[in-house]
C-alpha cells in the first residue's frame, strides 16, 4: 500500500481530513491496532509541517510486510534531530518529536537539492 496526500502550509483543517483519511486506510488494510499509535505520528508529523514548514510540501505512507514509513516533505528550514531531542522535555519546542521518537522503530532528517526537509519515520505495525 502507497498513499500520497499534499499538505500546505497553515492548513489545519486539511491535516484534520488527512488523519481521518490516515485512519481510514489503517482500518481498511487491517492494521487496526496500531491505529492510535501510527495515527499520533502522523499527526505530530503534518501537524509540524503545516506548521513549521513552507508549500509545496507532501506526506507519503508506505505500508509493506508488517512496517509502515511515513515520509513529509516539505521546502522550509529544516532542523537537527538530535539537537531538537537534546531539548528539555518541559520546553515549549520539541514534545511532538518527543513522541513520535518514543513511537517509531527510526526516525531520519535529511536535507538535500531536492528535498530541502525530508524527514522519515519507520514503524512496526
Amino acid at each position: 500500500m502507497n498513499t500520497k496526500w499534499s499538505l500546505k502550509q497553515g492548513d489545519y483543517a486539511g491535516t484534520r481530513a488527512r488523519r481521518a483519511a490516515f485512519r481510514e486506510l489503517m482500518a481498511e488494510h487491517g492494521h487496526v491496532s496500531k491505529i492510535v499509535s501510527s495515527e499520533l505520528v502522523f499527526g505530530e508529523l503534518i501537524t509540524n509541517a503545516v506548521r513549521y514548514g513552507h508549500d509545496p510540501m507532501a506526506v507519503e505512507v508506505h505500508v509493506h510486510d508488517g512496517k509502515m514509513r511515513i515520509r513529509v516533505d516539505n521546502c522550509g528550514d529544516c532542523f537537527d534531530l538530535t539537537e531538537a531531542m537534546l531539548k528539555e522535555p518541559s520546553t515549549e519546542g520539541g514534545r511532538g518529536l518527543r513522541i513520535i521518537e518514543a513511537l517509531s522503530d527510526k526516525v531520519t532528517v535529511e536535507r538535500s537539492a531536492r528535498h530541502p526537509c525530508r524527514i522519515t519515520v519507520d514503524l512496526s505495525i
